[in-house]
């Protein structure tokens, strides 16, 4: 009965991990980047969203 028991347990928390990492890899792909061309404007987007800014110099 114990094993029973820890055998379904072990296999909750598996399934459990596996959806938490599928959960969290789709809404990671529902992001998209929107890149911007003007700096001011782009400052301003990330300064306002707390996200980081990534500069490309060409």
């Amino acid at each position: 009965m114990r094993r029973v028991v820890l055998c379904t347990l072990i296999m909750l928390i598996a399934v459990g991990g596996v959806l938490v990492t599928l959960r969290a890899t789709a809404s990671a792909d529902d992001t998209t980047i929107a890149w911007e061309s003007e700096l001011a404007v782009a400052t301003a987007k990330a300064t306002k969203s707390g996200r980081p800014l990534m500069v490309v110099f060409r």
